[in-house]
């Protein structure tokens, strides 16, 4: 993802920063879009100007006036392409009342380029500091042309919504746990050309401007199956993987960073849930000690973790770390759930969430026939005891645990 490019200035004597605009499909009357951000930091001075530039014969062809991005009352400018190419870009500058940065934000209306010919950006310190472009990286991206003097697009940094780099809000970025589907009423099995246990080509990368981690963590993101509103008018663009009752009432296989972060939402509303006084900073503490790191995320897990965070989401690791902290305080509402069963393919376990001093696990068949007891004593919340079902035939079988004044039952198929 060429989209971004940065500079650290030394003072006002640097050569200046310059980068090409590359339009990811010609430019046309029905292609005439694109936009471009430009944040200095806090205190840098900078200059910004728009060029049509021949890289060819290493000439500029025409240029806006030169703008001073650092003026506290800000500006806009128009520039219109007259020569070997058609259309106008608009300029607005400001310093930005909320984090007091230097920001420049360009959009394009360019309908027609000629061959050889790129928009350039020439961006000129008047004092020491750093520089970041970022492109829409949908219309365009950045690219140098092979010119020298000019600086080529990068995928750093990319982690650049609002949201996302919030310094109280979770990043998450996704990686890919399918990698193949299926569409409703066809046995032609596509590939989307990701690899399963690897990060999704299309998540973000981090870290933070200011050095801060992000993404914090990552989460499934690629192929989902998702429920889908039946009246999008986008249904018909998506790969459907079923309904319900050959209803509209459908769903499709999905990808994203909005498929990645339901999940950890979802996640951390269960341990709030456990202990609704965590933190932003409890969170994260939470997510560094029980992340996965497995062969894909080791390969890239630097102290900022600019692409994977801490590793892969834990939610069960999580969650029993929380009440492993807090416990559960037992209300009547809470008397049912003082022990939870995790019905895993292999090692199915319990989960007790509050105190115990001793609990008789039984297991039967459908029979009635008496399997398996263990009794445990001085449960702890957060403990988990894994039931050794290695031993017992294919079925369905009973589970009963009875604690001093509660008891539950559960079934479970091994």
């Amino acid at each position: 993802m060429p989209l971004h490019v940065s500079k650290q200035f030394t003072g006002a004597d640097d050569s200046p920063l310059q980068t090409m605009i590359d339009f990811k499909t010609k430019p046309s009357a029905t292609n005439i879009g694109g936009e471009v951000d430009i944040w200095g930091e806090a205190g840098m001075q900078y200059d910004i100007q728009v060029v049509l530039y021949n890289y060819t014969r290493d000439e500029v062809v025409c240029a806006s006036e030169v703008m001073d991005a650092s003026n506290a009352e800000g500006g806009t400018q128009t520039f219109e392409i007259t020569k070997n190419g058609t259309g106008k870009v608009h300029l607005t500058t400001e310093i930005n009342p909320f984090n007091h940065k230097p920001h420049t934000y360009i959009t394009l209306e360019v309908s027609s380029l000629r061959s050889r010919n790129a928009l350039g950006l020439i961006i000129t310190p008047k004092k020491a500091g750093e520089v970041h472009v970022w492109t829409d990286n949908v219309y365009v991206n950045l690219t140098d042309n092979d010119c020298e003097g000019w600086t080529k697009g990068n995928g750093d940094y990319t982690l650049v919504e609002i949201g996302g780099t919030g310094k109280k809000i979770l990043s998450v970025g996704a990686y890919t746990t399918r990698n193949t589907y299926k569409k409703l009423g066809s046995t032609v099995e596509e590939n989307i050309g990701e690899k399963e246990g690897d990060i999704s080509s299309f998540s973000s990368t981090g870290p933070a401007t200011d050095g801060r981690m992000k993404p914090e963590i990552t989460a499934p993101g690629a192929y989902i199956i998702s429920a889908l509103n039946s009246h999008d008018g986008n249904l018909s663009s998506i790969p459907l993987a079923g309904g319900i009752e050959n209803t509209n009432y459908c769903y499709g296989y999905m990808l994203g960073t909005s498929m990645a972060a339901p999940f950890v939402a979802g996640t951390v509303a269960t341990w709030l849930q456990a202990n609704p006084q965590l933190t932003p900073e409890d969170l994260r503490t939470i997510l560094k000690q029980t992340a996965v790191k497995d062969e894909f995320t080791e390969s890239e897990l630097p102290a900022n973790g600019g692409i994977w965070g801490y590793g892969k989401l834990n939610a069960y690791e999580g969650l029993k770390t929380v009440l492993a902290q807090t416990g559960i305080t037992p209300t009547l509402a809470d008397r049912d759930n003082w022990v939870s069963f995790v019905p895993r393919h292999q090692n199915p376990a319990l989960l007790f969430t509050q105190q115990q001093e001793t609990v008789a696990i039984e297991v039967y068949d459908t029979a009635g026939k008496w399997r398996f007891h263990q009794t445990l004593n001085n449960l702890k919340p957060g403990m988990e005891f894994r039931l050794p079902t290695s031993k017992l035939a294919h079925g369905v079988y009973c589970i009963k645990v009875t604690g001093a004044q509660q008891h539950a039952q559960f079934k479970f198929i091994r």
